[in-house]
């Protein structure tokens, strides 16, 4: 890849016209935002506006969320985004089942679909109970020490923390917004379509 533009925006920026002013004579081919909701659904929104026309529009934070699709409607379809978690992710455990499991349960008790905030919460939790029931004991130090050496699928994904307390073994997956749905698209093991390029 090369870079030809590299634009700054304050955090949860509602204007980033300015930044993609700048880049448009550029003509990039992708534009990578690394973003929260927020910036995320002003880039693709103004992008449009201001004739910014790359094939793709990738996004961290922004797309997987509900209230992205919510904002920009049709103009989301093509986004791709990065997500910690999605329903297609591989693994099991004996409290949530699998990533279908967990999907099926949180909507049947909140009435919404769930995206990864909400699902990297609960694996939080399922780490903690982890922990407690192979420490045999509510003991801190105990308990700290038994989360440190997990080493078991989840609904989540693989729990595998370095000695750093980083879960590495856990991939990230990628969506694209396609019919105003999320759609996971990569890893392979995951996809459950193909990515559409160009996308926007």
């Amino acid at each position: 890849m090369k870079v030809v533009a590299f634009e700054q925006s304050p955090a949860h920026a509602t204007d980033v016209s300015s930044a993609l002013t700048k880049i448009k004579g550029s003509n990039p081919d992708l534009i990578v935002g690394s973003v929260h909701v927020e910036e995320g659904i002003a880039i693709v929104k103004q992008a449009r506006e201001l004739g910014v026309k790359p094939m793709g529009i990738a996004e961290t934070v922004a797309p997987p969320t509900p209230d992205f699709v919510k904002a920009l409607g049709t103009k989301a379809n093509g986004t791709l985004g990065s997500t910690q978690w999605t329903p297609e992710v591989k693994g099991s455990d004996k409290y949530f089942g699998s990533a279908k499991d967990y999907a099926k349960a949180f909507q049947q008790r909140f009435g919404g679909t769930p995206e990864y905030h909400s699902a990297e919460a609960a694996a939080a939790c399922l780490a903690l109970a982890l922990g407690v029931e192979k420490a045999g004991s509510t003991n801190p130090k105990q308990v700290r020490d038994a989360i440190a050496g997990l080493d078991t699928p989840s609904f989540f994904g693989p729990i595998k923390f370095d000695p750093t307390g980083k879960n590495v073994t856990k991939p990230m997956s990628v969506i694209q917004i396609q019919n105003q749905k999320n759609v996971t698209v990569y890893p392979a093991t995951q996809a459950v379509g193909q990515i559409k390029w160009p996308g926007f």
